[in-house]
């Protein structure tokens, strides 16, 4: 955790006094703050944060890794120093580039010489939230946005905007924050921040990467394979004792393999796993299946020297521990709503003396791609033996082919007026992308949102892709989805940091330069990740082609606290901020209608209630929070 303000006039004692108290550090980490004249830094230790560093007039808080630590080092001619001292050289060298130089999962908020400006910048993909905020007497950047109004008198505003935009799922509105007069750092980027202002000096550009090209398909897998070690060695750096969480597909049991491969043999890997409750059971629909616990049991056994834990959540529903979540992060990212599965396996991991929680998230997105443009890009480069290939290999699509020629491949090339056309022909209405959202129909800047979304390349709507860049350019716009606010509420809450290998920017950069056979090959969905499993995962799941669901009891567990949901719903409709953003009376027409947990798992009867429902109800919290209410 790291924060610095700097001001017109100077700073006094009680203000540093006032400022120490702003970072809400993990358990077992203390808050130092620094004060000289206009400015004021302040850092939680211990962590991988390495405080103030003087250099050459700079002045560096670094929070998180450098995964070329060693290499920076070489080149800046520095030898056993820490990463501050090496950003601060690398300033030295590299001025506005900097962070191009730089990998490695971070932010860092640096002093100009003369103390000027604040230099904040975050790396790409994953990095510590930092927001930040002016007012032409103070300039101000932390990781929890309402601590940046801490000379104010009067209680920051809600931004309701950004609220219904989470509703939305819509990140493009990159630099929005929660409150009113704050301002979100976008991931990939470096800006200058004055107290009358701000300039943006350095952004990431994914698309400027070269593509790669190698004469044979394994040589991608070797690839692949090492920079997957390189990137989970990378993050496991100065961990003694780490856990993961784990899942039984192809992702997170990967970054386990190579987990252990970089383990020391005496260490185990402890992981950890959710599912339905005991008891619960349902059949669950074609290519689907409803408990990662078999496929984890399997994975564990063929490997000893990870400890397994199964958790349940026993009778808990989706607002457990809510509250303490939405005070640590204070925000309302989309996890806000969804976390309660994972407090239990953050505790699990606190208790058994883990350091550090990995994770495979963006697995999906790299070397497990399912490259969802490829149906379009063969059909338009006439490709047409690997497009019939693809669509003929689609597991558990009961459409007959030419159907899913015509959705798959045709129907993202349309534009989007002969779009829209063909979906009234097709379901007699047009998709609107609110269907599963929570936000009110009345929301005034509904339409401004729908639009600058489309404008950013992610279609709230529309979510098909016409090709690789398309497919990157939406993702890319989801700006981690407010991922990072969401670990940093839960590491505060627990002191475990989350670290993704999967985001290990060596290896995305690969796997964006990567063509599109490699990810489809002769019709093998995902064939990369499969062919990177062999001999690592069992083959049984290295070769499944099911998927997993998530929050599959759902109904059970709301149905036993439907009057409790009801009630609260009710006293959120008498705030006018609250039910201006938030649908209410489609969330109380849901639980009204809520259908009893039957023996078949209906994906499409329960996905309101898994999305709709505990996110609208999340972000009237947020706001009611926000406000100081303590009732809702």
């Amino acid at each position: 955790m790291i924060a610095a303000s700097l001001a017109v006039e100077c700073f006094g004692a009680k203000d540093a006094q006032r400022f120490s108290g702003l970072l809400r550090p993990p358990p077992g980490n203390r808050t130092e703050v620094h004060r000289q004249d206009r400015l004021l830094l302040a850092r939680a230790t211990p962590q991988n944060i390495r405080g103030q560093i003087a250099t050459n007039g700079w002045a560096v808080l670094f929070s998180g890794q450098l995964h070329n630590q060693r290499k920076l080092a070489g080149e800046l001619g520095i030898s056993g120093s820490d990463v501050a001292t090496i950003y601060a050289a690398a300033l030295d060298r590299w001025g506005d580039a900097t962070d191009e130089h730089c990998i490695g999962h971070y932010a860092a908020i640096a002093v100009l010489p003369g103390a000027t400006a604040l230099r904040l910048s975050r790396s790409p993909f994953q990095a510590l939230p930092l927001h930040f905020r002016h007012d032409g007497a103070i300039a101000s950047a932390m990781p929890l946005p309402r601590n940046l109004f801490w000379r104010d008198a009067a209680r920051p505003q809600p931004d309701l905007e950004r609220v219904a935009q989470t509703l939305l799922n819509d990140h493009s509105d990159r630099y929005r924050s929660w409150y009113h007069g704050a301002q979100r750092l976008p991931l990939g980027t470096a800006i200058e921040l004055y107290p009358d202002g701000w300039r943006e000096i350095w952004r990431y550009d994914l698309f400027s990467r070269p593509k790669v090209t190698f004469p044979n398909l394994t040589d991608y897998v070797e690839a692949a394979l090492a920079l997957l070690d390189e990137g989970v060695a990378a993050v496991l750096d100065g961990s003694a004792r780490p856990a993961i969480m784990l899942s039984g597909g192809l992702d997170s049991a990967s970054v386990a393999a190579s987990a252990l491969r970089a383990l020391p043999d005496e260490v185990p890997l402890h992981a950890y796993t959710f599912g339905p409750e005991q008891g619960w059971d349902a059949i669950p629909p074609p290519g689907a299946f409803l408990s990662d616990f078999s496929a984890v049991q399997d994975f564990a056994a063929a490997n000893p020297r990870i400890v397994l834990s199964c958790e349940t959540n026993p009778s808990r529903d989706f607002r457990f521990r809510q509250r303490e979540l939405l005070e640590a992060t204070d925000g309302a990212p989309s996890m806000l709503g969804l976390a309660w599965i994972e407090h239990n396996l953050y505790e699990a991991a606190r208790d058994k003396g883990c350091d550090v929680m990995l994770c495979g998230t963006w697995g999906n997105a790299t070397f497990s791609s399912k490259a969802p443009w490829a149906y379009s890009e063969y059909l338009r480069r006439g490709q047409w033996r690997k497009l019939w290939q693809v669509l003929r290999s689609r597991h558990a699509d009961s459409r007959p082919l030419w159907r899913r020629f015509v959705a798959l491949a045709v129907m993202p090339l349309l534009p989007r007026p002969l779009w829209q056309l063909a979906q009234r022909f097709r379901h007699g209405a047009v998709p609107d992308g609110i269907v599963l959202s929570a936000v009110s129909p009345g929301w005034l800047g509904l339409e401004a949102a729908l639009q600058r979304s489309r404008a950013a390349g992610f279609d709230l709507a529309r979510l098909s892709f016409t090709s690789k860049r398309a497919y990157w350019r939406s993702l890319l716009a989801e700006d981690g989805q407010d991922q990072d606010q969401y670990a940093l509420g839960m590491e505060i809450l627990y002191g475990l940091p989350k670290r993704d290998p999967t985001a290990y920017r060596p290896l995305v950069e690969f796997c964006w330069g990567c063509p599109t056979g490699v990810f489809l090959h002769d019709g093998q969905d995902r064939w990369l990740a499969r062919e990177m499993g062999r001999s690592r995962l069992p083959e049984a799941q290295r070769t499944n082609h099911d998927y997993g669901k998530q929050y599959v009891d759902t109904l059970l567990r709301i149905g036993r606290v439907r009057d409790e949901l009801l009630a609260e719903l009710e006293r959120m409709t008498g705030d006018p901020d609250i039910a201006a953003v938030v649908d209410l009376p489609k969330l109380q027409k849901l639980l009204h209608e809520l259908p009893a947990a039957g023996p078949h798992y209906d994906a499409a009867e329960a996905l309101p209630y898994q999305t709709a429902l505990p996110l609208g109800m999340a972000a009237g919290r947020f706001i009611a929070y926000a406000k100081g209410r303590n009732d809702i």
